[in-house]
């Protein structure tokens, strides 16, 4: 008995062994629980978090006071956020850095940094966090080569005489856009230094200046440390960088974000404005910020501000989307968003409609016409009609489907190609009476050309060209008024001559047969008399110039026009 109680107390003492090591091994086992951070201050489990939604509102563009005729780009804001600073003028030109001034009524007129400036370039100004030092690139005489980074600092009468940084971080390439980290130990700043050789490489696309000029290497991210005797310890940023170009960095004022511009695929277009997370020093995958900063012209020069919610940038977009334009200073801020749903309903215009479901009525109605003369074709009582009786019915059926048709299909003619090219008018005089056709045939025709003054002229085009009726006596009255010139050579019909135009008539000469005068053709029958019974037909072709308007008619014809 003894025995079995040892053995069982063994038994369990083996047991709580077990349970205590697996316990310990499940209390020590590595677990990864979700947690949202800003690799900061901010660690909370995602379960207890309650994270905002934030996205960039759509770029609006800088006042005119800021925004001129010239260039303007490469922003920056000081630390304070009550100066700005940029570039303004055109690369290779001599552009100059300017400040301006946030008042309560926006900002003050942009004022030069003389001091500062010369006859060269000055461009991508970065004032440190203290306000004390202001780093810049400049293409001046003392430099390295290219564009080098200069730097100028703040003393009792302003800023001193600009100094280059040194071999330490200059080259004999270009370098441009200097950014400070908020601690002010690190800088980064763009370089076309030859890159290391990569065989999936390709060569990039040209560039803008120096930090947009074309380069056979490409511009990459390059940073730096910063120490009381210059800058060393420079190297390429690997993570950020592409075989296309990366220009213009910025860092955020937490210096959680790295910013900058890349004409890398997958963009929007151009250039494009991308930001990658720096976390412990290491840079994260770039992102693009989206659709409302970016877009299909090119977004360079991020300039961050607010903590990171205010984004300026230059851009040369167009309010139309026209194409390229001039480089403007833009700015968006990031607002905080929530979902909402949009609802879409199409939209039906019946007035658009109505002339469709017409032709439809039309052709169901066509098509039930065409049922029923098939269906009388082949009924008992159309086969006893006669063949005569069947033709007419046939026929009366398909001259319904005709006039039918012909109810819906409107026929017109286009005058606007013909006033254009400036054509000659006809005009259709017939007579009221009726007469026999044979007589209209047999007819003879005599064609008359005479010379009449723009004056005369219009007093013939006053007859309305849709007049339905006029006697021979009218064209007669209106034909007193022209002095005739008969010529032999000008018998061919007026219909088929092409039309020509002519310059305005001289009133000043007084030559019959002057070029500048339009000519006038009345086609006539042989024998016209005034009581003749039969329809008589007389068209009057007038050729004028192009610019003259062909919309005026006279309000009422003369006297003797109007006596049969």
């Amino acid at each position: 008995m003894q025995r079995l109680l040892v053995r069982l107390a063994l038994l369990g003492l083996a047991a709580l062994t077990i349970v205590a090591v697996v316990g310990v091994w499940w209390y020590q086992r590595e677990r990864s629980i979700e947690v949202y951070t800003d690799a900061d201050r901010i660690r909370l489990p995602a379960l207890d978090a309650s994270p905002r939604d934030i996205l960039w509102q759509p770029a609006e563009v800088l006042p005119g006071v800021i925004n001129q005729s010239e260039d303007e780009f490469e922003p920056h804001l000081a630390p304070d956020g009550r100066s700005l600073l940029f570039v303004r003028g055109r690369v290779g030109l001599g552009t100059d850095l300017y400040v301006s001034e946030r008042t309560l009524g926006g900002w003050t007129p942009p004022r030069p940094l003389s001091v500062v400036n010369s006859e060269a370039d000055e461009l991508g100004p970065e004032i440190s966090r203290d306000g004390m030092r202001l780093y810049f690139s400049s293409n001046r005489g003392g430099g390295n080569g290219g564009y080098d980074l200069w730097v100028s600092v703040r003393g009792d009468d302003g800023w001193s005489t600009p100094v280059n940084l040194g071999t330490g971080v200059n080259s004999t390439n270009h370098e441009s856009g200097p950014a400070l980290t908020p601690d002010g130990r690190s800088i980064y700043f763009a370089s076309d230094r030859p890159r290391p050789a990569s065989p999936a490489d390709g060569p990039p696309t040209p560039g803008p200046g120096p930090t947009r000029a074309s380069a056979q290497t490409g511009f990459d991210l390059y940073a730096g440390v910063v120490t009381p005797t210059g800058i060393t310890s420079v190297r390429r940023v690997d993570e950020l960088c592409s075989s296309a170009h990366e220009t213009a960095p910025a860092v955020s004022p937490a210096g959680d974000f790295v910013y900058f511009a890349s004409d890398r695929v997958g963009g929007a277009g151009g250039f494009d404005l991308y930001r990658s997370r720096r976390i412990d020093g290491v840079h994260q995958r770039p992102e693009p910020l989206g659709d409302g900063v970016n877009s299909a012209a090119d977004e360079m020069d991020p300039a961050v501000a607010l903590g990171g919610f205010q984004l300026h940038f230059t851009s040369n977009r167009t309010p139309d989307d026209a194409g390229p334009g001039d480089l403007d200073l833009y700015q968006s801020t990031s607002r905080e968003v929530f979902a909402d749903r949009d609802v879409h309903r199409a939209r039906v215009s019946w007035q658009e409609l109505l002339p469709l479901a017409l032709w439809i009525a039309m052709l169901l109605i066509a098509l039930i016409l065409l049922w029923l003369l098939a269906h009388a074709f082949r009924s008992q009582l159309f086969r006893q009609l006669s063949l005569i009786a069947r033709c007419l019915l046939a026929s009366l059926l398909v001259h319904a489907c005709v006039l039918f048709l012909m109810t819906f299909w409107g026929v017109g003619t286009s005058l606007t190609n013909w006033l254009q090219d400036g054509g000659g008018m006809q005009v259709r005089i017939a007579s009221p009476t009726l007469g026999s056709v044979a007589s209209q045939v047999r007819g003879s025709v005599t064609d008359i050309t005479v010379e009449a003054s723009a004056e005369t002229l219009s007093r013939a085009e006053a007859i309305p060209a849709d007049a339905p009726t006029a006697t021979l006596a009218t064209v007669a009255a209106a034909r007193a008024e022209i002095t005739r010139t008969p010529t032999p050579a000008a018998t061919a019909d007026a219909r088929d001559a092409p039309s020509r135009p002519h310059a305005p008539a001289d009133s000043s000469t007084d030559t019959p047969a002057a070029a500048s005068e339009p000519t006038v053709t009345l086609r006539t029958p042989a024998a016209p008399a005034p009581t003749r019974t039969a329809e008589a037909a007389t068209t009057v072709t007038a050729t004028a110039a192009p610019t003259r308007p062909r919309t005026e008619a006279a309000s009422a014809a003369s006297p003797a026009a109007a006596s049969p």
